[in-house]
């Protein structure tokens, strides 16, 4: 038997190929367009921008040394050095017990003792320490002692320089003298109350010395 497509004209044949080549085509179209709808669609977001900042430099500066210096301590204030002498009175001699050479600075304690016989219808001898003028020599004081007094002062005594003086009563409370050693030069005597002997009784000539 004859197929289909024999059976028609040459005409027909030529016509009904044209249709079935275009709907071939235009079912490719169609499965085409259909794989384009199934993938995913391009995004079309813009892409971040690459920085294209210069990095801030690392530093290479050397760190500062750390300081191993052992730390300042504050130096202690200097004390004056403490001295003593002890002196006596026995209502004819002036006995001095104490350092005979004191160093500049230092701070002596003077104290004074009236022994039994010198207070024996007497009130007993007062303390005197003071500077003396630069050169004053023990026979020179020695010498003025004897005709010294109360209204009668040597002229190598210099007032200005004097430590102290200490009356008898005083001394028997237990009082003392004290002064810082700055001169060149210092006596230390006994002294009677005007209304009795009224002598000045030497005991000893300080010297200071630098160390």
């Amino acid at each position: 038997m004859p197929g289909l497509l024999e059976t028609w004209a040459p005409t027909e044949r030529t016509v009904l190929m044209g249709r079935l080549t275009a709907a071939i085509a235009m079912l490719g179209l169609l499965v085409a367009a259909c794989g384009a709808a199934a993938a995913p669609a391009a995004s079309s977001a813009t892409p971040a921008p690459v920085s294209t900042a210069t990095p801030a430099p690392v530093s290479t500066a050397t760190p500062a040394p750390v300081s191993t210096a052992a730390p300042v301590t504050a130096e202690p204030t200097a004390t004056p050095l403490e001295l003593s002498a002890a002196i006596a009175f026995d209502g004819q001699t002036c006995t001095y017990a104490g350092p005979k050479e004191i160093p500049r600075g230092a701070s002596m304690t003077f104290s004074l003792a009236n022994t039994p016989a010198a207070t024996k219808g007497s009130r007993g001898a007062a303390l005197v320490v003071t500077r003396v003028v630069d050169g004053t020599t023990w026979d020179q004081v020695v010498k003025d002692a004897k005709t010294s007094s109360a209204q009668y002062i040597p002229s190598w005594v210099i007032l200005q320089g004097m430590i102290g003086e200490m009356t008898p009563e005083s001394a028997a409370a237990g009082k003392t003298l004290k002064g810082v050693m700055t001169g060149n030069l210092y006596f230390v005597g006994c002294a009677t109350a005007p209304e009795e002997t009224d002598r000045m009784f030497p005991g000893v000539l300080l010297q200071v010395v630098d160390q």
